[in-house]
């Protein structure tokens, strides 16, 4: 094990579980965060069994399920015909199918729970109001470069692992990679109270389908609140998570909708939105020293909702390989090895499931008749292989 600590930059929900991981294992971990303050950014996700199975070795589990809520059902509809098309099954049977249940929960209770663990763990040190811009390799480790708290470290580090995000500073300064792509999608995003939502959505995840467009909604804050996102094709784009929206822009992009989504839209007057941006995950994720993990590696639209997902699974795997071949550019290359192939087949089903959910007329007739006719139980198990994912399956060779 190198006596040099371990620089992380990002203290996202990657970054926070990759430091985790490496101080349980015992090495020094200096996770550097911009932001002055760790905050919620973005929505809510849902953590399915895959993500869980590389958090509970943490011991987090009992204080994210205080949290989250684990939804009964996916309750699929067509927005602008107003039909329900079928109910999958989650709750119990998703629990006893893959073994740990599927929680959806609210961005900021992940990373408040990353955070209590993360300030409780003696071998991490966190650096807020930290951006780092750069980074040089050296023979004997590497050093960081940027506004880094006021002034430039002379620390050297074992190596570095960029969990920055999708607009990362490391990817695009130090490994020289090109930037994430506008995807020609804008999510907006809200959450109300759930004393003035709907009995039968308090309970369930919402997805509505329509023309280039879809709306989702589940409970978060332990089923205090109600997270609504509607997803649409539309040309907007800038680097941030929380613009404000146009509560009337949004009402009249669905307004050929049927009654019942149109009026989950007028459950909340403050609306942000932000533009969504991917990368081809098959590009470099590493060079020498220095790795690339999370949305920084490989951000995905979340039509599969499994972006967060696979960041935790990256953060189990690059530990592991770590822990492996030492703080080394073979334990890097061991850790992209294993995880490309998977996180491209998610990448592809993400893809395909916008095809599915954005179909317009006539085309999403024949959609529809397979969801009303298919058994609930065989859609859900056509994504076992994502749920039912264990660490082991991303062997390391």
């Amino acid at each position: 094990m190198s006596t040099m600590p371990i620089a992380i930059s990002g203290a996202g929900v990657a970054g926070m579980s990759t430091a985790l991981h490496l101080a349980k294992k015992g090495h020094e971990v200096h996770l550097f965060e911009a932001a002055a303050e760790l905050s919620e950014v973005g929505a809510g996700l849902q953590l399915s069994a895959n993500a869980l199975r590389c958090l509970e070795p943490l011991g987090l589990l009992p204080a994210l399920k205080a949290v989250a809520t684990a939804p009964l059902s996916i309750e699929m509809a067509n927005g602008r015909a107003g039909s329900k098309l079928t109910s999958i099954p989650l709750g119990t049977h998703a629990e006893e199918k893959y073994g740990l249940p599927y929680l959806v929960i609210h961005r900021a209770d992940l990373q408040n729970v990353l955070k209590e663990a993360i300030w409780a763990e003696p071998n991490i040190t966190l650096h807020l109001g930290c951006r780092i811009q750069n980074a040089v390799q050296h023979e004997d480790g590497v050093s960081l470069e940027g506004g880094l708290c006021g002034r430039q470290l002379e620390t050297r580090y074992a190596c570095l692992i960029a969990a920055d995000g999708v607009w990362s500073k490391i990817r695009k300064n130090a490994l020289n990679l090109p930037p994430a792509e506008f995807s020609g999608r804008v999510a907006y995003r809200t959450t109300v109270p759930i004393e003035g939502v709907p009995e039968h959505m308090r309970n369930t995840t919402g997805l509505w389908m329509g023309n280039k467009s879809h709306l989702v909604h589940y409970p978060v804050h332990n089923g205090s609140m109600l997270n609504i996102v509607a997803i649409r094709r539309e040309d907007w784009h800038e680097e941030h998570w929380a613009y404000t929206a146009s509560t009337l822009e949004l009402r009249k992009a669905f307004e050929d909708w049927q009654d019942e989504p149109r009026q989950i839209l007028e459950l909340s007057e403050n609306w942000t939105r932000w533009a969504l941006c991917g990368l081809r995950p098959d590009g470099p994720w590493h060079k020498g020293q220095i790795a690339l993990i999370g949305d920084a590696a490989h951000a995905m639209l979340p039509f599969m909702a499994q972006g967060a997902a696979m960041g935790i699974e990256d953060a189990y795997i690059l530990s592991s390989a770590i822990e492996k071949l030492g703080t080394t550019s073979e334990a890097f290359a061991a850790y992209e090895k294993a995880r490309k192939p998977r996180v491209a087949r998610v990448v592809r089903q993400a893809i395909n499931n916008e095809r599915i959910y954005h179909l317009p007329m006539p085309g999403y007739f024949a959609r529809d008749m397979v969801l009303k006719t298919s058994s609930p139980e065989s859609l859900l198990a056509k994504f076992d292989w994502i749920y039912g994912w264990k660490p082991e399956d991303d062997a390391l060779n």
